[in-house]
């Protein structure tokens, strides 16, 4: 179930990069598919990394299954898709993406639209 997940996660992120090409073409460009995949893995790489932290952080204690700590960790995803999208606006040759406002809103968007799975089992 949870392979269904990451492929459903991988799709959307795609398609909101995508829709961001369609919607701020002057701001926006993606040379073309394989950059969009690229880009896609790569945001998908710092989001696994940041679910490694959190449970790092879980297991030693220094967080709990609060409320604030899950509301952290929505911050700790968008900065971090944030903070990528950056990365991959200076490093990637056929990816650009002007302006702040427009990555903050493509790092929302991620992460409010890409689904979690947590096991049932104990």
């Amino acid at each position: 179930m949870r392979w269904i997940v990451n492929i459903s996660n991988f799709i959307v992120t795609g398609l909101i990069l995508w829709a961001m090409t369609r919607i701020f073409p002057e701001q926006v460009k993606i040379d073309g598919f394989w950059h969009i995949v690229l880009s896609v893995i790569v945001l998908w790489i710092i989001e696994i990394v940041v679910q490694l932290f959190g449970a790092i952080l879980t297991i030693s204690g220094i967080a709990s299954a609060s409320c604030l700590v899950a509301i952290l960790g929505v911050f700790s995803v968008m900065l971090a898709k944030l903070i990528a999208l950056y990365i991959m606006d200076a490093a990637l040759t056929g990816f650009t993406m002007r302006g702040f406002w427009l990555k903050l809103i493509t790092a929302c968007a991620c992460s409010i639209l890409c689904v979690s799975y947590k096991s049932s089992r104990a």
